[in-house]
């Protein structure tokens, strides 16, 4: 875990199997809110639906015609719903790229969310979505964006571009002892 992050402490839910276990019962119980910022940015316009059972934020620009979509899926261990800079990055991505940005709500680790139940609706918002579309995620969100860009591919769908920033590749996840673990770690 890069210093910075030991530092600002924000890796304090992620240093032992003790800690996810705990963190995971404080998402449990009084769930993260998904709403988007009371205040958009200028120029920026975001309107809330519900799709295939998930709750999908639309950000887009205010004085633009969208000239792509963008699916962002946000990262968070799993566990974690949207942090204010995945929003900040939805709402820069929509003025300044002049694209919409789709940002769905997903099923988290706690709330049986799997990648057998995630990345297939993942894949559906996708094949619906206007085109261009470009994926989007990082983190744990990274790693859901290459699953559906996989199974897009395999249904002869794929993204026109697929942005993954830090995405856990080890399926397996396996760890050192000393290494921050996640809530899919296998034996946590």
């Amino acid at each position: 875990m890069p210093a910075a992050m030991r530092v600002r402490r924000a890796d304090r839910h992620h240093r032992t199997h003790e800690d996810v276990r705990r963190r995971l019962e404080q998402l449990t119980l009084r769930p993260e809110r998904t709403d988007p910022p009371r205040r958009p940015r200028h120029g920026v316009r975001i309107s809330t639906e519900q799709r295939h059972g998930w709750t999908v934020h639309r950000v887009a620009p205010r004085h633009a015609e969208p000239a792509a979509t963008v699916l962002q899926l946000h990262g968070g261990a799993w566990m974690n719903e949207a942090a204010p800079a995945h929003w900040r990055l939805a709402q820069q991505l929509a003025v300044e790229a002049r694209v919409e940005v789709l940002l769905p709500v997903y099923p988290l680790v706690q709330h049986g969310g799997t990648a057998e139940t995630v990345v297939p609706v993942v894949a559906r918002l996708a094949e619906e979505a206007a085109r261009p579309l470009v994926l989007l995620g990082d983190s744990a969100g990274g790693t859901i964006a290459l699953s559906a860009a996989l199974l897009l591919r395999d249904r002869g769908r794929s993204a026109e571009l697929s942005v993954l920033i830090a995405p856990a590749l080890d399926p397996r996840c396996r760890i050192r002892r000393s290494t921050p673990c996640s809530p899919m770690t296998p034996g946590s």
